[in-house]
């Protein structure tokens, strides 16, 4: 595996990051202990099924699929902490203040959104940030919009998807 790819995984396995996250829901203050074990035990659930997928699709040390994936799952986890953020947002214009438990997740999802930007190339991590930031207009200025590939045995699948 490459370097880069290696240092994600060991930081995704890692304490550390529950270590940070529980620091994050104890600095906040306001959610409850019960539901922060609840966000703590969500989190590592799904950073450890981010790091099993980028493990699996591993083939005899070629990382190439792997690191193909990983922009997926940026754009994957950056829709998840919009559509949070939107809710907020409306939560608190309409309730005069957000649920602590849900900020809590925005928040975690927000460290875990800045780790793994951090392990994408500069190319792949400038494609995100313009599909995140307009998704519709982004899907809209591309003809074509190739998909990373998949290998099926000896054969390579390509997923195509045209608009237009």
């Amino acid at each position: 595996m490459t370097d880069r790819l290696f240092e994600l995984l060991d930081l995704m396995d890692s304490t550390d990051v529950r270590a940070r996250i529980r620091q994050m829901l104890s600095e906040l203050g306001s959610v409850a202990e019960a539901d922060a074990g609840a966000l703590e035990e969500s989190v590592s659930i799904s950073l450890h099924g981010i790091a099993d997928s980028l493990r699996d699709v591993c083939v005899d040390d070629d990382t190439t699929e792997a690191r193909a994936m990983l922009p997926w799952i940026w754009l994957e986890l950056q829709f998840e902490w919009m559509r949070y953020n939107l809710q907020i947002q409306y939560q608190t214009i309409l309730r005069g203040t957000a649920e602590s438990v849900l900020m809590a997740r925005g928040a975690t999802l927000s460290y875990v959104l800045e780790e793994l930007k951090f392990h994408l190339d500069a190319e792949s991590a400038s494609v995100v940030d313009k599909i995140a930031a307009d998704s519709s207009a982004a899907a809209m200025s591309w003809k074509h919009c190739a998909l990373p590939s998949i290998r099926s045995g000896s054969t390579r699948i390509r997923f195509l998807r045209v608009t237009k």
